[in-house]
């Protein structure tokens, strides 16, 4: 047997991460934050700041407890903006058959 170490990934599933943070709210805070860098006024800067955390902040609680993609199929159902070919328009509310 060989003394080398390999490293077992515990959970297969889970998002991809940069240190605590999913990807996707990584995103979502440097989206609201790209136009307070994009100002060059510091004030603006820490105001547009605390908004990216606080929104950031709101969309992990949202997300917390619900399934992936929940928010994918949150806007598609009560906004109908995606359009995807695979799924019925999102007026009609029960299929059957």
């Amino acid at each position: 047997m060989s003394n080398k170490s390999y490293y077992i990934p515990k959970r297969l599933d889970d998002p991809p991460k940069a240190l605590w943070f999913d990807a996707d709210e990584i995103i979502v805070f440097a989206v609201i934050l790209f136009p307070g860098i994009i100002m060059k006024k510091f004030m603006l800067f820490l105001l547009v700041f605390v908004i990216a955390l606080f929104v950031t902040y709101q969309y992990t609680k949202i997300k917390a407890g619900k399934l992936r993609g929940f928010l994918i199929h949150f806007f598609y159902w009560n906004f109908g903006a995606l359009k995807l070919k695979r799924l019925p328009p999102s007026h009609i509310r029960e299929i059957s058959g």
